[in-house]
């Protein structure tokens, strides 16, 4: 196993073409496929044992989940795997809540380095509790410009 911090990630991500290098040092870019872009409302569902209707879009966790294994199911074969480890919420408080992240995506990976509080030493002040956020990302299959094909398959 190696450790990434931010700089490696990035740097992964560019020598894997997920980013690329821009003028301006230590910036980089990355392109998303043109129906790959913000949120997809119709595949973006919660997971519930009870239907309750607060205008959300439920779905029953025994669809939901054997749904969602099975575009799972060998998705990362070959692939990289990134395990990051974030703090929803204040760091080192009652209301902190770990949260830990598998990702096959380098460009993810140092996206959410920037974007949430590092939260391992959150994972480690918890180590009693068996409850935190985890979630599950994949690129899926890409293309050679490194964009998703399967966007039907995609779950949010």
């Amino acid at each position: 196993m190696t450790y990434y911090g931010k700089e490696k990630i990035r740097n992964k991500s560019k020598k894997l073409g997920e980013e690329k290098e821009l003028k301006i040092k230590g910036h980089t870019v990355h392109f998303d496929g043109v129906y790959d872009q913000a949120r997809d409302k119709a595949q973006t569902k919660f997971l519930n044992s009870e239907m309750i209707d607060h205008g959300l879009n439920y779905i029953e966790k025994d669809i939901g989940f054997p749904e969602i294994h099975e575009h799972l199911e060998n998705i990362m074969e070959g692939k990289e795997l990134f395990i990051l480890f974030f703090c929803l919420g204040p760091v080192a408080s009652e209301f902190s809540i770990p949260c830990v992240q598998l990702t096959d995506s380098a460009y993810v990976a140092h996206s959410e380095h920037l974007l949430y509080r590092k939260g391992y030493e959150e994972f480690k002040r918890h180590h009693e509790k068996e409850e935190f956020f985890k979630f599950v990302h994949s690129a899926g299959e890409v293309d050679k410009n490194k964009v998703s094909v399967n966007i039907d398959k995609r779950r949010i």
